[in-house]
């Protein structure tokens, strides 16, 4: 697979909120890893409103499912409560802090 990314838009309106990416994790020096991550990106705006939980969750699940992954990772900088609660409502588990990816300290995150 190549990386994927989704458009989210808010039911009612059709207006794009964010999107929620899967992709190979890459290393420190941006080489591609077998590593999958999930990720969302929101608009401030659309914040606290469960599009980046239920569009995170069901990437993840299509790349456990679909894709046969074993594994799918989060990375989230320090400090980024909303999305360390993101990954906490998707049911990820804490894995601790890693240096292994994007050449930055993260917060890591996995769901089996």
């Amino acid at each position: 697979m190549n990386n994927a990314g989704w458009a989210l838009e808010e039911k009612e309106s059709g207006i794009v909120v964010g999107s929620v990416i899967l992709k190979w994790l890459p290393d420190a020096d941006r080489v591609p890893t077998k590593d999958m991550e999930v990720g969302w990106h929101m608009g401030r705006e659309h914040w606290g409103k469960g599009f980046a939980t239920e569009a995170g969750m069901r990437a993840a699940r299509y790349a456990l499912d679909t894709l046969g992954q074993s594994v799918i990772y989060a990375v989230v900088r320090p400090g980024n409560e909303r999305s360390v609660r993101v990954t906490q409502r998707i049911g990820m588990r804490p894995v601790g802090t890693t240096n292994k990816y994007y050449g930055a300290e993260l917060l890591l995150f996995e769901l089996r």
